[in-house]
């Protein structure tokens, strides 16, 4: 009974729209910001830090987004 009522709820969220999950740190602009910089030499670290974000979530974004942006 405790699945069913769970199932039956995130539908009804599912259909006003939510989404469950933790959301991403890394919105297109910071992406943007991260391929520039990259494109001019820095570092994964440096973008991240300067970001405040992982350089996992660095690393993550820019091969996501265009296959082999880490140069």
């Amino acid at each position: 009974m405790i699945v069913e009522r769970t199932h039956a709820g995130l539908e009804a969220a599912r259909r006003q729209g939510r989404h469950g999950g933790r959301p991403t740190v890394m919105t297109p602009e910071r992406t943007e910001l991260a391929r520039t910089l990259r494109e001019q030499g820095k570092s994964l670290a440096a973008i991240a830090s300067t970001l405040g974000v992982g350089r996992s979530s660095i690393s993550r974004a820019l091969s996501s987004t265009s296959g082999a942006a880490t140069s």
